[in-house]
């Protein structure tokens, strides 16, 4: 841990500034919370992957963009805020809430915008899966009861990653490394913002556990982390020239 100190003591004084970590540190740093987070993904990821396979995209890369969500998940704070949700979104939609939950962390907005999307390309057909963008209080109730279903925010996970690289053409261009850490920015942060913005924010660091932030708060970026957990199970990005993920047929 002695050795982590300078890093832990950058991340104070610059709290935006993006340091990176290996996942041994990342580990030290978060204890219970890093393997609670381990174990948990242990446990389920075979249910998991097999929903990544059937909607056709790398179950490793999808496991790593929600792994920091995993760290920091409480299911005490998760029941209060879909309990909220239940009240505030559902009759007045996302302007009234829009937490995240599940144990993916996903907001009504990210649901909306991504079946948005996901309606507006040729993938509907090609995975038989269709959204009523309607808005109102019974189709806002059914994305709510997908919200709080992990099988469902692993579809939508799926999804994600289908839209993204439609979003952004740019990450063709990309090496593996990059856009690992663009993919996981696009994730947390936004991703319909314009290409430069989300690539700003993906060398920010934001992520933090606490549950609410102070001026002690130590923030961490997520791309990093992100990128230290595929790192584990694909210990061949970025020792490879540019390459497009599997999917990405269009």
């Amino acid at each position: 841990m002695k050795r982590l100190l300078p890093l832990l003591l950058l991340a104070v004084a610059l709290p935006h500034m993006a340091v990176a970590l290996t996942y041994d540190e990342y580990a030290a740093i978060f204890g219970e919370n890093w393997s609670g987070a381990e174990a948990y993904l242990a446990e389920n990821r075979a249910k998991w992957d097999s929903i990544f396979t059937r909607y056709g995209v790398d179950p490793q890369l999808a496991e790593s963009v929600i792994f920091p969500e995993l760290v920091r998940y409480s299911a005490f704070r998760d029941r209060i805020e879909k309990a909220t949700m239940r009240r505030l979104y559902a009759h007045g939609g996302s302007e009234k809430g829009n937490f995240s939950i599940g144990v993916f962390q996903m907001k009504a907005t990210f649901a909306e915008s991504l079946e948005k999307l996901w309606m507006e390309s040729d993938l509907p057909e090609k995975y038989d899966l269709t959204f009523n963008l309607s808005d109102d209080i019974y189709y806002r109730k059914r994305r709510l009861e997908r919200l709080c279903s992990t099988e469902q925010q692993c579809v939508y996970l799926a999804m994600f990653l289908h839209i993204v690289p439609r979003q952004y053409p740019e990450l063709k261009e990309m090496d593996d490394t990059s856009r690992v850490r663009f993919l996981a920015t696009a994730y947390n942060y936004s991703f319909v913002a314009p290409f430069d913005k989300v690539l700003r924010e993906s060398t920010t660091s934001r992520y933090h556990t606490d549950f609410v932030a102070s001026e002690h708060t130590i923030y961490y970026s997520y791309a990093d982390m992100v990128l230290a957990h595929y790192r584990t199970v694909n210990p061949n990005v970025g020792k490879k020239p540019r390459r497009r993920f599997l999917w990405w047929k269009f």
